[in-house]
């Protein structure tokens, strides 16, 4: 298969999820942290995810392009470490910066069901999560909380969403690429079966 895969390893796909979840807990359960600090904790965590994806990218498999996964990875690399140096330029436009996250992060997973669904025809409902992802994002970059707590709550249920349909989506896609490969091992070995013909007597 192609990089989509790569996107929905289990283990890339789990750890995307597994970090995304930790951060909206801590997001929903502590708003009222800092906003530097938040900022800085993001980048971090953006940084990570950057470095596992290009780790991901460049594990030898052949036959499979890993371009997508090294894109991917190499847009989060770059945003984390902006968040990081210059975390003061981002806490005076904060909602602008979660609305960005959650653009990314939809368009991201929208983009690699895209090219699984040409491939192995996966079900349009799993393109449920990601547009809500997308939604959320376009709804912070309009701001219509109240403070800035509020702002922190959303954009930590809007990450929790995220994590438990990137947790189905991952499931879902291996499950059907392991059919597949269990159907097409069947009949190339039903092809490769030599047969002679017997005559009646």
């Amino acid at each position: 298969m192609k990089s989509f895969l790569m996107f929905f390893d289990r283990s890339y796909g789990y750890s995307r999820a597994i970090i995304a979840a930790l951060v909206g807990i801590v997001l929903v359960i502590w708003p009222d942290a800092a906003v530097r600090t938040i900022v800085i904790a993001i980048g971090s965590v953006f940084l990570l995810l950057g470095a596992v994806t290009m780790i991901f990218s460049k594990k030898p498999d052949e036959g499979k392009n890993r371009s997508f996964l090294s894109i991917n990875g190499a847009i989060t690399l770059v945003f984390g470490l902006v968040l990081v140096i210059f975390p003061t330029f981002f806490v005076g436009i904060i909602m602008f910066l979660f609305g960005a996250i959650l653009l990314l992060i939809g368009a991201s997973e929208v983009a690699a069901l895209i090219s699984s669904r040409r491939e192995t025809g996966a079900p349009a409902s799993l393109f449920i999560g990601p547009l809500i992802t997308t939604a959320c994002g376009i709804v912070i970059f309009f701001n219509p909380f109240s403070s800035m707590e509020w702002l922190f709550i959303f954009f930590g249920i809007s990450l929790l969403v995220y994590s438990l349909t990137e947790i189905i989506s991952t499931k879902k896609l291996r499950k059907i690429y392991k059919d597949m490969t269990k159907t097409s091992e069947a009949e190339k070995l039903i092809e490769d079966v030599e047969y002679e013909e017997v005559e009646e007597k």
